[in-house]
């Protein structure tokens, strides 16, 4: 299995984040360069992405990434 790491992904985010500190809330999900980072050394992470922020993310995101 490919990794999956994307260096864009805030651009991506369809809702308003104003006031909110968006790379404390998903420093989990993301590596020392600030991408996001859903499958790593044969880990796949995108089921719990999907449940914990599929909704912060648009449509493309989601048909893209995590289909």
């Amino acid at each position: 299995m490919e990794n999956l790491i994307i260096e864009n992904w805030k651009e991506m985010i369809a809702i308003n984040i104003e006031g909110r500190d968006i790379d404390t809330e998903m420093h989990d999900w993301m590596d020392e360069k600030g991408s996001l980072v859903l499958i790593e050394d044969g880990i796949d992470f995108r089921d719990s992405f999907v449940r914990e922020w599929g909704g912060l993310m648009t449509d493309e995101f989601c048909d893209k990434y995590l289909a």
